[in-house]
């Protein structure tokens, strides 16, 4: 006789909700601007605080984690910072005041914000045997079980429901970019911490030669040029007075 021990249902756990405050306002971004996303990098500035974007203006890949859905949108975390917050529960919520990024909300004179708690003995073993959550690349904004508010029904890419602007269509600025002739050019954070110590970034050093060929174009071009750079004060990996703090 073959005996057949009966499976074990793991429960499940999320790994992310909103308040009602931040459900009430994805529902207002979605309705302005389409499908939506969010990303939380983890860092300095607002890249600690959960960004709203217009679903496909924002590429996730393999360093990206899934962390579920709310309001029917797909929320993302760096794969870095997930390292940090992978036992406690995030809850995204929303207060008053204007964030310095580029987050859908901004113009509305609120933000998004993070709070957490920590898992329960019980929800870490659940999580334990549900397994790593799916990367960006295993689970891309298009397959994210996520829907708009302007329809029950998924919105599949290509649909005009789902289809989202990007900032410069927001800003009615159309998709052709100006030319050099008619731009200053931007450059912040270029500095020396980015590329060693506990700063260092994958992939900042291709990204340096391509803020150096914009550069010597815009130089060559006689345009404006601005450079921002954080400072933190001395001793900081933000030092401004030391190499490590130079552009």
């Amino acid at each position: 006789m073959t005996l057949v021990e009966p499976l074990t249902a793991i429960p499940a756990v999320s790994r992310v909700s909103a308040t009602p405050a931040a459900l009430d306002l994805i529902v207002k971004m979605s309705a302005m601007h389409g499908a939506l996303m969010f990303h939380q990098s983890g860092g300095c500035c607002d890249g600690s605080a959960p960004m709203c974007y217009p679903r496909h203006d924002f590429k996730v890949g393999a360093q990206d984690v899934f962390m579920g859905v709310i309001g029917g949108q797909p929320l993302y975390m760096g794969k870095s910072q997930f390292e940090y917050w992978q036992h406690t529960h995030i809850i995204i919520d929303v207060v008053p005041g204007r964030g310095s990024g580029f987050s859908l909300e901004a113009p509305e004179g609120v933000r998004f914000l993070t709070r957490s708690r920590i898992y329960s003995d019980a929800e870490n073993d659940a999580l334990d045997a549900m397994g790593p959550p799916p990367t960006g690349v295993e689970r891309p904004v298009d397959l994210a079980e996520s829907v708009t508010t302007t329809s029950p029904a998924v919105q599949h890419e290509g649909s005009p429901m789902s289809a989202s602007k990007t900032l410069r269509e927001i800003t009615g600025m159309g998709h052709v970019p100006t030319t050099i002739s008619k731009s200053a050019l931007i450059l912040i954070d270029c500095q020396n911490t980015y590329r060693e110590g506990v700063m260092q970034l994958e992939g900042v050093e291709p990204a340096l030669a391509e803020c150096k060929t914009l550069l010597e174009r815009f130089r060559a071009a006689g345009r404006p040029i601005i450079h921002i750079q954080h400072d933190a004060g001395a001793g900081s990996p933000y030092d401004v007075h030391a190499p490590i703090g130079a552009i």
